[in-house]
């Protein structure tokens, strides 16, 4: 009996197997099902066998291409929860490992030609080149992948073998879990049916169980997605940059005996004053120079699809009776901070290189017909400021750690002194920036403070412009400056001249 058992199952996959590749869904499910059936058949015939039988036919479908979602189910319907996750665990590896060997040593050609045609692999081959095992366990997590034809398809990468196995044993088992528990619902709720096995109480908890695992298992998946997405625009993003780094040094390599490339960081500094008006710095190990010297040589905007500070949507509104449309970005809403030294009589700035605002330069002097601009194109100069996330602090306790991180004074949040707020950005964005006011002096200055995260990318020039160069400053183009900063500088003078050389009065 059990002979010609295995001989039906042998006979399915093989069904199955060919009906994925040529027949229509119809047609494909209903093989799939029949294979479902002659699996659970097998399994009763083998008794305390029918775990390792299921295992290997799980095994074997994998490596045919069959798809594994329904076999997981029956799991659940033949072994219940527990014993069926580590059934379909075990399988499912078992069956991935199989296909990836037979991928690369064996039908490497076959494999190929099937995925030449998915985009989706070709950008999975340049993240798993990057990152190697992350991205095979965050491929399993995400439902975006066949899993029999990811299978396959790893395997004509290079990630190595058990890296691999381990990886993809951790990925596939949320969904495993999620699965397998679905199929157990379906085996209670037909035995609570017949009375012969749950009451009804605990079908319901049983049933509340798998939801709850599904909604988890969801989750994460969609946590994966996007970590994926990450990733994959990293790599994009690297490979352009890459190629730009290359093209440049093919550049320099060609260039004729005795010439040399003008460095970034000293490019301008015989042509341009960065220190006019007066203009001191304050932190003497993160000055512009310093910067540039970090900063590499090119840069190149990309597409992006995955933003975790701006999300472009696009608003929907009636006016006049029309339907009518406008695109923006959310952004944070951010703090500002204008700070007074009352001993250098001097306002605290901050100096910073801006991606974004030195490719408006390029585009800007490629309109103009302009040479492409250095790097100090992208630096700007603001008041000490932040985005507004994170939720346990209010706008002073921000603004106080914004300025101790960038500038490195420690002031107190009842010295912080709320000036107005404004809408930034009003055309794309709309967010509101809330300017405060406080006066400093070296009695607050930290020592290990000031400069920004550097791990994190950061990094700020911390300077001191003299009051009397203020109106100079202001109308000097050629030092890019935040509207923020401009609105600050002005309210500065208005009140030094009312409070008689502070920010504040006495009764302040």
């Amino acid at each position: 009996m059990l002979d010609s058992a295995v001989a039906t199952l042998g006979l399915a996959l093989l069904g199955a197997a060919v009906s994925m590749l040529v027949l229509p869904e119809p047609a494909a499910a209903l093989s799939l099902d029949q294979l479902v059936n002659s699996v659970e058949g097998v399994v009763a015939e083998a008794g305390f066998l029918g775990p390792l039988v299921f295992i290997l036919a799980y095994a074997l479908a994998t490596v045919l291409l069959v798809p594994g979602s329904l076999l997981t189910l029956g799991a659940g319907a033949l072994f219940g929860p527990m014993l069926g996750t580590a059934v379909v665990s075990a399988a499912s590896t078992l069956g991935a490992s199989a296909a990836f060997l037979v991928g690369r040593y064996l039908a490497r050609p076959a494999v190929e030609r099937r995925i030449a045609a998915n985009p989706k692999f070709a950008a999975v081959d340049s993240a798993i080149a990057a990152k190697g095992p992350r991205i095979v366990l965050l491929l399993r997590l995400s439902p975006l992948f066949p899993f029999t034809l990811l299978n396959y398809a790893l395997s004509l990468t290079k990630v190595e073998f058990w890296p691999y196995v381990l990886s993809s044993w951790a990925g596939m088992l949320p969904g495993t879990v999620a699965y397998v528990s679905l199929g157990g619902v379906g085996r209670a709720a037909a035995e609570s049916a017949s009375g012969s096995g749950l009451d009804p109480v605990k079908l319901g908890l049983y049933i509340v169980g798998a939801v709850a695992t599904l909604w988890v298992a969801r989750i994460i998946s969609q946590i994966a997605t996007r970590a994926l997405q990450e990733a994959s625009d990293e790599v994009h993003a690297g490979k352009v940059l890459g190629g730009l780094h290359r093209a440049q040094q093919g550049s320099t390599a060609s260039l004729t005996a005795g010439q040399q490339p003008a460095a970034m960081s000293t490019a301008h500094e015989s042509k341009i004053d960065w220190y006019r008006h007066g203009l001191t710095s304050l932190t003497p190990n993160m000055t512009m120079a310093h910067t540039l010297k970090r900063l590499g040589t090119s840069l190149e905007v990309v597409p992006q699809t995955h933003a975790v500070f701006v999300k472009p949507q696009t608003v929907l509104y009636e006016m006049d009776g029309k339907a009518r449309k406008w695109e923006m970005v959310v952004s944070h809403p951010s703090v500002a901070i204008l700070l007074f030294h009352t001993e250098k009589k001097a306002v605290i700035l901050v100096r910073q290189f801006r991606p974004a605002v030195y490719i408006s330069a390029v585009k800007e002097a490629e309109l103009a017909g302009r040479p492409k601009p250095d790097l100090t194109a992208g630096f700007t100069h603001e008041l000490c400021a932040g985005i507004i996330d994170k939720p346990h602090l209010d706008l002073k306790g921000i603004a106080h750690e914004e300025i101790l991180e960038e500038c490195g004074y420690n002031v107190p949040t009842d010295r912080l002194h709320e000036v107005t707020s404004f809408i930034s950005a009003i055309g794309i964005s709309g967010s509101r920036q809330t300017i405060f006011a406080a006066e400093v002096d070296e009695s607050m200055r930290v020592q290990e403070g000031g400069g920004g995260l550097v791990d994190h990318g950061e990094a700020i020039e911390v300077l001191a412009l003299p009051v009397e160069q203020i109106e100079s400053f202001i109308v000097d183009q050629e030092l890019h400056k935040s509207g923020g900063i401009l609105f600050g500088l002005v309210w500065l003078q208005a009140q030094l001249r009312q409070n008689g050389g502070r920010i504040f009065g006495s009764s302040r």
